[in-house]
């Protein structure tokens, strides 16, 4: 089975040399859902990752309360 996923060309700036050049990023979007509502988000896809990262305010928008699953 093949899913393709559309690029998104952004500008970034190179940590070795400061220039400011083009990537093309796979960036989809994302329904992250809680006991307060859904938000959609702009993921940047990453087949080969093991863990999913989100910012704090996106858990506190929809109601996820992290202390409970951070142990």
């Amino acid at each position: 089975m093949n899913v393709l996923f559309p690029y998104q060309s952004v500008m970034s700036i190179s940590p070795e040399t400061g220039e400011l050049h083009e990537l093309s990023r796979p960036d989809i979007l994302v329904g992250v859902e809680g006991p307060k509502g859904i938000e959609l988000v702009l993921g940047l896809l990453d087949t080969g990752a093991d863990y999913s990262v989100l910012p704090m305010s996106l858990a506190d928008s929809v109601g996820i309360e992290l202390r409970d699953v951070m142990g």
